[in-house]
């Protein structure tokens, strides 16, 4: 077995984790090694990814900022907080312009039952 390989269930996670991370950010063997010791020795710690910095943080304190800027337009970060991994993906707000498409003197359906039903009323009396 390599000395790189994990050697439990927990440390292939890690490193399914880690391959997320290197998806998205610009990072050296260095600082993969860093994050995933972190991890490896801290698994209640955090990794916070943001748009030009992953900030390892343990027991609610910031232990250290890494530059690292983000090489993936699909994300605006990654949150690996405990065991939970989030990527959270980009947003992109619709450029939706167009007028509404319901009518505002129309009444929609629900005008159009009750005008139904009003009807089907008066005829029957």
């Amino acid at each position: 077995m390599k000395a790189n390989e994990p050697k439990s269930y927990q440390g292939i996670i890690n490193k399914k984790r880690m391959y997320e991370i290197v998806k998205a950010y610009d990072i050296s063997q260095n600082v993969y090694d860093l994050i995933l010791n972190f991890k490896t020795e801290n698994p209640d710690g955090q990794v916070r990814c943001g748009a030009k910095y992953i900030t390892l943080i343990k027991d609610n304190e910031i232990i250290q900022y890494i530059d690292a800027p983000i090489k993936s337009a699909s994300y605006d970060g990654i949150i690996w907080d405990g065991d939970k991994f989030k990527l959270i993906e980009h947003y992109v707000a619709s450029s939706y312009s167009g007028g509404s498409s319901w009518s505002s003197s129309g009444g929609g359906s629900s005008n159009n039952n009750n005008n139904n039903n009003n009807n089907n009323n008066n005829n029957n009396r």
